[in-house]
């Protein structure tokens, strides 16, 4: 699986957080994330998607976890973010696309919404070149 550091960069994580962003780190988990650290403070935004016939159903499973959605318009097939976990979900064919933010200083929720779906646009168009 390629890995999900090459849907954002981080020059892109920068300018829509306003803050500076050391290089993406691949974590090994699954599905694979990508983990931006955000400073000064430490803020951790997490990026990566799962193109696996799982992506679907990890979508799905996730949106009816009991948490509290709010759907999303205009990006992929369907979105929705997750105020109390400051993630989005955004479907994209058959891959599920996430973007989080997570750790000290997160931004308030409605700015780490629009951040989110900032980050998400130039991923799903790089995924969207890749034939997901």
């Amino acid at each position: 699986m390629a890995t999900p550091c090459r849907l954002v960069t981080q020059d892109e994580v920068s300018q829509v957080t306003g803050r500076t962003a050391a290089a993406g780190v691949r974590l090994a988990t699954w599905p694979p994330l990508c983990q931006f650290v955000l400073q000064p403070g430490g803020t951790l935004v997490y990026v990566g998607d799962n193109p696996q016939a799982t992506g679907r159903q990890e979508f799905d499973q996730l949106r009816n976890s009991g948490q509290a959605t709010e759907p999303v318009t205009g990006l992929g097939d369907r979105a929705y973010w997750v105020p109390e976990l400051t993630t989005l979900h955004v479907m994209i064919g058959t891959a599920h696309l996430k973007v989080v933010f997570a750790g000290p200083g997160v931004p308030a929720a409605g700015a780490a919404r629009s951040a989110a779906e900032k980050l998400a646009a130039p991923a799903i168009s790089r995924l969207g070149q890749q034939g997901a």
